[in-house]
């Protein structure tokens, strides 16, 4: 984590400055710059992409346990913790459906204005009828 933030702050300060601020070894940074990845991290980045597919595909709305169930159905034997995890350090998250919410209440007590119009439009002046939509 400490390597990857020199890593990304090199071109504003000096490597030597901030090794020295961050309490950390210029060798160790530098063998770290030069490791190659793990067959772990390929992995872990393998099925990000994966995962970024199918998430693509179904439009945001899988999570963990739906995204796994798909990957499993096509054949892919993935841990469904594996597949949390990168999804939470990627921040990949699934949309959640909005609850329905009721903007009219027809049956209630309270009196209601009488229709004087009774869909009679045609007005023989002007400012004879005005009329509203409420939705």
């Amino acid at each position: 984590m400490i390597y990857a933030f020199l890593d990304q702050h090199q071109d504003s300060w000096p490597v030597r400055v901030m090794v020295f601020v961050l309490e950390v070894s210029p060798s160790g940074y530098y063998a770290w710059k030069d490791r190659p990845l793990s067959p772990r991290q390929h992995r872990r980045d393998r099925l990000l992409v994966e995962i970024t597919a199918v998430h693509e595909q179904v439009k945001h709305r899988y999570g963990s346990p739906r995204l796994h169930a798909e990957r499993k159905a096509q054949g892919h034997g993935w841990c469904i913790n594996s597949v949390a995890a990168i999804m939470r350090q990627a921040r990949i998250r699934a949309k959640t459906a909005r609850q329905f919410k009721h903007t009219t209440d027809a049956n209630h007590s309270r009196p209601v204005a009488e229709n004087v119009l009774d869909r009679q439009l045609t007005a023989t002046r002007p400012n004879e009828s005005w009329v509203a939509d409420l939705t």
